[in-house]
């Protein structure tokens, strides 16, 4: 699959690139490196449930 690849150069200019490589992150590495980490993605997908978890219990108050 082709990678996006955003450069933000210390001159604030921004450019992007489609290119094409070879690599070896799974589908799950891919996303922790995305959020910065492993342990910033597992803590917006705890937020994303607790968020749910209290919308859910809001509706069954009702």
């Amino acid at each position: 699959k082709n990678l996006t690849l955003r450069i933000h150069p210390k001159n604030g200019q921004v450019w992007e690139a489609l290119i094409t490589v070879l690599r070896t992150f799974n589908n799950q590495q891919i996303e922790w490196f995305k959020a910065g980490s492993a342990l910033n993605y597992m803590a917006s997908q705890k937020k994303k449930i607790d968020d749910f978890d209290k919308l859910f219990s809001k509706i069954n108050e009702i």
